[in-house]
């Protein structure tokens, strides 16, 4: 079914709340700007296309309002056969675990395509408990402490084609994650801490991305291994000087 977002309020009839409240809806935006959200909003449903470029200019913003929201702005708990597209998430609260975006509890079949997570207070984009079968494709996660966590139970991951940017660490990290590929994406401008980094019997593929350090990161931290980890297959990384972000 088609369902039309024709209102940004954070709650009501024409909602993204309202949208995607049920299964089986390919969402559509007939307004732009800025949805502040009271309270995060959670997709347990399957088969819905949540589709931001159909937005006019400039887009749809998905934001907390006055710093209210407790825990992630966006989460997929359970959902399935899910596909976020075109969207800003940003500015999660620092409060009580903010983050943008959480894929947790066994979803699977997201598609994470031309999204922009930035600036959360805790993570930009967290998958964890068991989600699987996930892609993020040509996407920016940038501007925070912990960029990406995938932890506890994940596999069959893909992340190719985004920009991570700005983050201190976890650009990203895999903590008991299998079957993972990293591939063709550019991580840049992390702290002393480290850019990716795999842990706790994690399996990847980590194949062709730059690693591009600022004045304030490690170059020799740009990929960490930590002794508990699984086998990483690694081919055609390139290392660069900087990546002039200032």
């Amino acid at each position: 079914d088609r369902y039309v977002v024709t209102s940004l309020a954070d709650s009501g009839p024409g909602t993204l709340r309202d949208a995607v409240s049920g299964s089986w809806r390919e969402i559509e935006f007939e307004v732009s700007g800025t949805i502040a959200l009271e309270s995060g909003i959670s997709v347990r449903g399957e088969h819905i296309t949540l589709d931001g470029s159909t937005s006019p200019p400039p887009g749809i913003t998905i934001t907390a309002a006055h710093g209210g929201v407790s825990g992630a702005l966006l989460e997929l708990r359970g959902a399935s056969d899910i596909i976020v597209r075109h969207v800003r998430i940003t500015d999660a609260p620092d409060s009580n675990a903010g983050d943008n975006l959480r894929i947790l509890m066994d979803a699977h079949d997201i598609v994470v395509d031309h999204v922009s997570l930035r600036r959360a207070g805790d993570g930009n984009l967290d998958i964890s408990d068991g989600a699987h079968d996930v892609t993020v494709q040509w996407s920016i996660i940038a501007e925070t402490v912990k960029n990406s966590l995938i932890r506890t139970g994940v596999y069959n991951l893909s992340f190719h084609h985004n920009l991570y940017v700005g983050g201190d660490e976890r650009n990203p990290q895999l903590d008991d994650a299998s079957n993972v590929d990293i591939v063709n994406n550019v991580i840049c401008d992390w702290s002393t801490n480290y850019g990716t980094r795999t842990r706790n019997g994690s399996t990847a593929n980590i194949v062709k991305n730059v690693y591009a350090p600022t004045a304030r990161g490690d170059r020799a931290h740009a990929i960490v291994f930590i002794a508990d980890g699984g086998p990483v297959y690694m081919k055609g990384n390139d290392l660069q000087e900087t990546c002039g972000v200032m």
